[in-house]
């Protein structure tokens, strides 16, 4: 798969609930405007979370519903431009039974300005833990772009926030991708809130 490494990404790209909104109309993937959005927001989701603002949920009982979005750096190919995968993240998180299930889809690829390149169809499929508000999950499947496809094998850690009352979460996303008889690493960022 000719997806592409971009670096200047990776601190929080792509990933919060506002990459939700109405996509590009044929695979439902970002909008330019929405993969914008989606970068300051998460950029000040994280300033939050680093300044204390935002704490981790004391004792969430239940269950949750939460939707955002996760973005991977790609790996260089050369003679390409640097390119971030992202799309769209649901996670029901119970918190009684300890477990985590949810799916990612709708991905598209894009460069740092938030430009849609390429479109990806598959979608990931999410399952794990979360215990003492840390979600531990996997999101493994297969993507394909123009190009070709690739099997994805990632993990997703992070912490359960609470927000005024809203839950949300945010962590990190590192793995690999397994195309064309290379595997490579992934590495990024998902939040997702209810």
């Amino acid at each position: 798969m000719t997806m592409k490494l971009a670096a200047a990404c990776m601190a929080g790209c792509f990933a919060l609930s506002a990459c939700m909104g109405s996509g590009d109309g044929a695979t439902g993937a970002m909008t330019k405007a929405e993969a914008n959005a989606a970068y300051a927001d998460a950029a000040a989701t994280a300033n939050r979370i680093n300044s204390g603002d935002l704490q981790l949920a004391q004792d969430p009982s239940g269950t949750a519903t939460m939707t955002g979005a996760m973005a991977v750096d790609l790996p260089v190919d050369p003679g390409h431009v640097s390119r971030v995968a992202a799309g769209r993240l649901s996670m029901d998180v119970d918190f009684d039974n300890g477990s985590v299930t949810g799916k990612a889809t709708n991905f598209g690829e894009y460069n740092n300005a938030g430009d849609k390149l390429d479109s990806v169809s598959g979608a990931l499929d999410v399952a794990g833990s979360v215990a003492n508000s840390q979600i531990n999950a996997n999101a493994t499947g297969t993507l394909k772009d123009s190009e070709s496809s690739g099997v994805v094998d990632t993990q997703l850690q992070g912490g359960v926030y609470d927000d005024n009352g809203t839950l949300l979460s945010e962590g990190s996303v590192s793995g690999t991708i397994t195309a064309d008889g290379k595997t490579s690493d992934l590495n990024g960022v998902y939040n997702v809130s209810q």
